[in-house]
C-alpha cells in the first residue's frame, strides 16, 4: 500500500515514520517538501504518487500564535484540510486527518463523546473545527478524522520537552491545576493510525487519547519524576500550582477536554496505555 505524508517532521509525523509497518510504502513530504495552503502543489503531488491513502499530520498547531495570526491558523488548518480533501476526491483516495479536543468550550464534566455539539473558544479551535467540516463536507464517504489531545513527544516543542527545559534552567516553575485533559503520546496516536489504515472501510470521526485523565500541575508533576529517574536534571525545580486566572494568557482554554474514547477502543478491541504509563515509556525512548 502507498501512503502519502504531510506534515512529516511533526510529532505524529515522526512517529508515523518510526513506526510504519514493512507492508506499507511511506512517502513523506514535510512543510517545506509541501505546503497544504498550495493547492496546486497539493494537486500536483497527489497526480503524481497517486497513494491509496493521504495522512495529513501537517497543521498550526500554536495555540497563543493563533490568536495574532488568526489568518495563518485559518490557511493551515483550514484551507489546507480543503486542498487535500478535493485532491483526495479527484482521484478517489481515502484521507485520514488529525482534530483536537480544543473543538469544545470545557463546560462538561463528563468526557466529551462524538455526539456532543462543537463549540471552540480561541482561533486554534476554530480553526481546526472547520478544517473537519471542509473535509466531510468535500469527501465525507473517504475521509476518517482523528481528535486527539495534549500530543507529546520527544520531537519538536510540546509541554513534555518545555517543562524538561525549564527544569533544568529554572528553580520555581508554576503550572496551571485547573485544566483537565488526556496527554497523548504521539507514538499511541501513531500506532492507532495504522490500525486505521488497515480498516479501509471506517470512516467518519473518532476520539482517540491515551487512557486516563489529569490536569497540567499533575502532568508537570509526572514529568519531573521521570526526569528525575534518568537524571535528565541535577536539582528538582519547584512546581508551583496556579489557577488559569493567574496565568497571563490572552488565549481562552477549555477548562475540561476530556476526550470520550470507547467507540475506538471497541474497534480495535483494546485500551491504549493509561497517560503516565505513556509517559514513562517515552521518556525511556527519549533516553535510549
Amino acid at each position: 500500500m502507498n501512503i502519502l505524508l504531510t506534515g512529516a517532521s511533526g510529532q505524529i509525523g515522526s512517529e508515523l515514520i518510526n513506526t510504519c509497518p514493512g507492508s506499507i510504502h511511506l512517502v513523506p513530504f514535510d512543510k517545506d517538501s509541501l505546503n497544504i495552503s498550495d493547492y496546486e502543489k497539493v494537486l500536483e503531488i497527489v497526480n503524481t504518487y497517486k497513494p491509496d491513502v493521504v495522512i495529513n499530520s501537517a497543521a498550526y498547531t500554536s495555540v497563543e500564535l493563533a490568536e495574532t495570526e488568526e489568518q495563518l491558523a485559518f490557511q493551515v488548518n483550514k484551507n489546507g484540510v480543503s486542498n487535500l480533501a478535493l485532491a483526495c476526491a479527484a482521484n478517489n483516495i481515502r484521507l485520514i486527518h488529525y482534530s483536537t479536543d480544543y473543538i469544545f468550550d470545557g463546560k462538561k464534566t463528563s468526557p466529551y463523546t462524538i455526539q456532543d455539539k462543537p463549540n471552540p473558544i480561541n482561533i486554534y479551535g476554530q480553526s481546526k473545527l472547520e478544517g473537519e467540516r471542509e473535509a466531510l463536507k468535500i469527501n465525507r464517504d473517504k475521509v476518517l478524522i482523528i481528535r486527539t489531545s495534549w500530543i507529546y513527544s520527544k520531537y519538536g516543542n510540546n509541554f513534555v520537552t518545555t517543562m524538561l527545559r525549564l527544569m533544568k534552567n529554572k528553580g520555581q516553575i508554576n503550572v496551571i491545576k485547573d485544566q483537565y485533559g488526556t496527554p497523548t503520546w504521539a507514538r499511541s496516536v501513531a500506532n492507532i493510525t495504522w490500525e486505521f489504515v488497515s480498516n479501509p472501510e471506517t470512516n467518519g470521526i473518532f476520539h482517540f487519547c491515551d487512557e486516563g485523565s489529569t490536569n497540567w500541575f499533575e502532568f508537570a508533576m509526572a514529568i519531573q519524576e521521570e526526569a528525575i529517574k534518568f537524571n535528565m536534571i541535577e536539582h528538582p525545580a519547584k512546581i508551583i500550582p496556579i489557577e488559569s486566572k493567574e496565568y497571563h494568557s490572552k488565549v481562552k482554554r477549555p477548562s475540561y477536554s476530556v476526550l470520550d474514547c470507547e467507540k475506538t477502543w471497541e474497534l480495535i478491541n483494546a485500551k491504549p496505555d493509561n497517560w503516565r504509563i505513556a509517559l514513562g515509556k517515552m521518556m525511556t525512548d527519549y533516553n535510549l
